[in-house]
């Protein structure tokens, strides 16, 4: 199963090459078509048929992945405040230097002095908070044993696993087979397009990480999500995070819910199998997944002094660098009369 990316945009290349391919069999001609008008007609269940590993995923997880990344979201979005206030918190500081005989430069600068204080206790607030987080991800509760590795039986795989190691071509042949409306033939057309990109994607990721994910799943969780990386700031069809929830429904239509359940009940036998998931609650999951990764935003890199408070405390005969004691200072030698110094290291 790819990164969401590597999903969202092998769908689009997956449709772009559909509705150039020429097929000479009336059958085929007319079941591209009508993929390809219900796709134009729902992209938002194209996106999630591309997604229905994570769909499946989500609805047989423990919630601990979720859980992680709530608190993971929540630091961010607390440092990246701390940031923007050292941000002005510099700014005043520099106004300050920059201009000191203007009127309140003084009190601007004492003003930063304290904000500047009050942010390094709200940082080391934080720290506590960071290390405990740090030490619940690397236990990785959110990536257990593949069941393979425990010898389970599939009787008691997970659906996740379950769709991805056994019958997965015909369960993608059931949902083109069956797709009967715009809705099911464009969430159709999406999962073959996934199943294409996993198949060919998993034996990529294998190669790449040493082995197949039931063997390194951490390694190869580490390597979806570096391709994703890669294609979301490199591939021309990769869209933000942002974009791909608000393309999603806001919920799974009960139609679709039914369509996939069906196609489960018809190419599983369901009586050797963990119950059917529930799917409404998975892609309730996997809508709050996309959203809070989505809140991870870099801020932007902060600007260069200007210099010309630099340039104001080096040139102030007053100032406590310019106006260093003898006894702050070291006697390295003498050329032609002139004694080079360097600062004492006190």
């Amino acid at each position: 199963m790819l990164e969401y990316h590597g999903n969202a945009v092998t769908a689009t290349e997956f449709l772009n090459a559909l509705s150039g391919a020429v097929f000479p069999d009336p059958q085929l001609a007319d079941a591209q078509q009508r993929a390809l008008d219900s796709a134009g007609q729902q992209p938002g269940s194209v996106l999630i048929g591309a997604f229905y590993g994570h769909l499946f995923g989500h609805a047989g997880s423990d919630g601990a992945e979720l859980d992680l990344l709530e608190r993971a979201a929540a630091l961010w979005s607390r440092g990246s405040e701390l940031y923007t206030e050292l941000a002005t918190v510099r700014a005043d500081l520099e106004h300050a230097m920059e201009n000191p005989t203007a009127p309140g430069a003084t009190d601007s600068f004492n003003n930063a002095a304290l904000r500047a204080q009050t942010f390094g206790y709200a940082l080391n607030a934080l720290r506590p908070e960071i290390d405990a987080l740090r030490a619940d991800v690397v236990a990785f509760p959110h990536l257990p044993p593949h069941p393979r590795q425990g010898d389970l039986p599939t009787s008691q795989w997970d659906w996740g696993n379950l769709i991805h190691g056994r019958r997965t071509e015909a369960l993608i042949h059931t949902f083109l087979s069956t797709a009967a409306t715009h809705e099911q033939r464009a969430f159709a057309a999406g999962a073959a397009a996934a199943y294409g990109a996993n198949a060919r994607g998993s034996a990529y990721l294998g190669q790449v990480v040493g082995g197949p994910r039931r063997s390194h799943r951490h390694r190869d969780r580490l390597g979806r999500n570096s391709i994703g990386a890669w294609l979301a700031a490199n591939h021309p069809s990769a869209r933000p995070l942002p974009v791909y929830v608000g393309a999603l429904p806001g919920a799974l239509s009960a139609d679709l819910e039914q369509f996939v359940t069906d196609a489960l009940t018809a190419t599983f036998d369901t009586t050797a199998t963990v119950s059917t998931p529930d799917l409404a609650a998975g892609y309730t999951r996997m809508l709050q997944h996309l959203s809070l990764l989505s809140r991870f935003n870099r801020p932007a890199l902060p600007s260069l002094p200007s210099g010309q408070w630099a340039m104001q405390v080096l040139s102030d005969p007053n100032s406590p660098v310019t106006s260093l004691r003898p006894q702050d200072t070291d006697i390295v030698g003498q050329d032609g009369g002139g004694v080079a110094v360097q600062y004492g290291s006190d």
